[in-house]
């Protein structure tokens, strides 16, 4: 079934559908509209929305009168931050804006906290300092907890994943002791989690493509019934149930259930031949990783010679640090900034070879957050790191090519910067020599500097990592340092074409926008 998006028009009403991946999606209306005073009006209100399933209504009347509608009250919906020092603000707004009702009010939404522990399955245990700022919010605003339903069920959201066995997997291998200082601890005590935590995984999501085959066929033997009896009411609840409980599965799981799946028929993409630097065709899996392997070592594995150092003069011809901002950022950090930098990374950003990615350390903040976050000062108090730590896997991705560039009319050259390209071109002399004339003390300079040179590499060839070795050049795609490394490579750059426009035989190319 394939949604377009329409728009529609009646008597000054004008609502919209959009498509959406979600079978079932509601329609929503704003309508400016005039005499909602009149029960006729709202009669006829009611029966168009009904007759077009609308789903969510706006109705925009400024001289209605209260005495005329059957029930008015106020709705606020609500979607609170994760962090607790995050939320106090929302409750102070709701305590605002609480006196401004007269009249019966309903907030609902997602809060992202519970006042009782019953009603939180797994995670963190509340706090009763959390417990008191919701309530008092509560008792201000004179709002209250609606009663337990005596049908259905009381949590309407869940991440479809067994969180108690997950936690209880992780603080299990977790509390094992371990000698050593924190970053040893850390990556002995990940490493000994994996198997365990694989063998969840497989049991929660080993079937993921079986299961959405399954969901189709049921879906489309459905919809064949239905097309043979298309009025068949009990075959039409049928349908439209099939449809969305596969569509719901969906959109729920859509990082650990819609993206698996999507990553496992890729994986069914694989590269069956590839020719050598010899001309010759190898089939192979082992040769054809070997020559995937060789082409990294000879770009990222080996040290670039004659190359010129960063001048000087060009590096002076724009903005330089100034002193205060030298000394603020070697300032010492702190927890906080730990933790912020963490749950700020994105969280489908793929995992390095150990397979613990982004989600992992959320999820399981509670148990290893103290560990992880020790583990980071200790790195930006003493600057080394272990090399299982700066490992990563390079994915196959095609490139773009450049077309149609023949034409000649005079003599000139294009520069077609490709950053992925660039990234592994970027030569590790040139950036230090280029953050030390920058004006970046060498603290700093050394402590980026040991996050760039410790790099390793393996290759992932259909699926499966290849290779082991040590990087000699290059930024890493995915790196959140890298973006920041290159801008200030382009800068650079920028002002080396400054420089050169002084020269009396430099011109730029006629479309070119200086």
């Amino acid at each position: 079934m394939q949604l377009n998006q329409v728009s529609h028009q009646m008597k000054g009403v004008k609502w919209e559908t959009r498509p959406s991946a979600l079978v079932g999606m509601l329609k929503v209306m704003n309508w400016n509209t005039r005499g909602l005073n009149g029960l006729n009006k709202q009669k006829e209100v009611k029966i168009f929305c009904n007759e077009q399933e609308v789903g969510l209504i706006g109705l925009l009347e400024t001289k209605i009168k209260a005495d005329k509608v059957e029930k008015i009250f106020y709705a606020t919906f609500v979607y609170a931050f994760n962090l607790k020092d995050d939320r106090k603000p929302l409750w102070d707004y709701m305590q605002q804006i609480s006196s401004n009702y007269g009249i019966p009010w309903i907030a609902l939404g997602d809060f992202n906290f519970v006042l009782h522990q019953e009603h939180r399955i797994g995670g963190n245990a509340i706090t009763l300092t959390e417990v008191i700022n919701f309530q008092n919010c509560l008792d201000v605003c004179k709002l209250a907890e609606l009663p337990k339903p005596n049908t259905g069920c009381q949590y309407t959201w869940s991440d479809k994943k067994d969180s108690r066995e997950f936690l209880e997997i992780v603080a299990d291998g977790w509390n094992a002791p371990i000698v050593g200082y924190k970053m040893y601890q850390v990556v002995r005590k990940l490493k000994g989690l994996k198997k365990k935590l694989q063998e969840l995984h497989k049991k929660s999501y080993n079937n993921i493509l079986v299961e959405v085959n399954l969901d189709w066929k049921l879906v489309m033997q459905a919809q064949e019934n239905l097309q043979k009896s298309p009025m068949d009411p009990v075959l039409q609840a049928t349908e439209a149930e099939k449809r969305k409980a596969t569509w719901i599965r969906l959109s729920d799981d859509k990082t650990e259930y819609f993206f698996s799946v999507i990553k496992q028929r890729k994986l069914i993409q694989s590269v069956i031949q590839i020719t050598n630097e010899h001309n010759q065709t190898q089939h192979d899996l082992k040769r054809i990783a070997y020559v995937f392997i060789r082409y990294y070592e000879q770009m990222l594995g080996e040290k670039g010679d004659n190359r010129r150092k960063a001048s000087v003069v060009f590096l002076k011809q724009g903005p330089m640090l100034a002193t205060k901002q030298k000394f603020h950022i070697l300032r010492r950090f702190t927890a906080a900034e730990v933790k912020k930098a963490m749950f700020s990374t994105n969280i489908n950003k793929s995992p390095g070879p150990d397979g613990f990615g982004t989600g992992f350390y959320r999820d399981a903040w509670s148990v290893i957050g103290n560990d992880v976050t020790e583990e980071v000062l200790e790195f930006l108090h003493n600057r080394q790191m272990l090399k299982q730590l700066n490992a990563t896997l390079i994915t196959l991705i095609p490139k773009d090519l450049l077309r149609h560039y023949g034409r000649k009319t005079t003599a000139r050259c294009l520069m077609k910067i490709d950053p992925r390209k660039a990234y592994d071109m970027v030569e590790w002399g040139f950036i230090e020599e280029m953050l030390k004339g920058y004006g970046f003390l060498d603290k700093f300079t050394k402590l980026i500097m040991t996050c760039v040179t410790t790099s390793r590499f393996s290759v992932k060839v259909n699926g499966e990592g290849w290779g082991y070795f040590e990087g000699k050049g290059g930024l890493r795609q995915g790196d959140p340092l890298s973006p920041l490394l290159f801008v200030m490579v382009m800068e650079y750059l920028t002002r080396v074409l400054h420089k050169m426009e002084e020269l009396p035989d430099f011109r730029y190319h006629p479309m070119c926008k200086v």
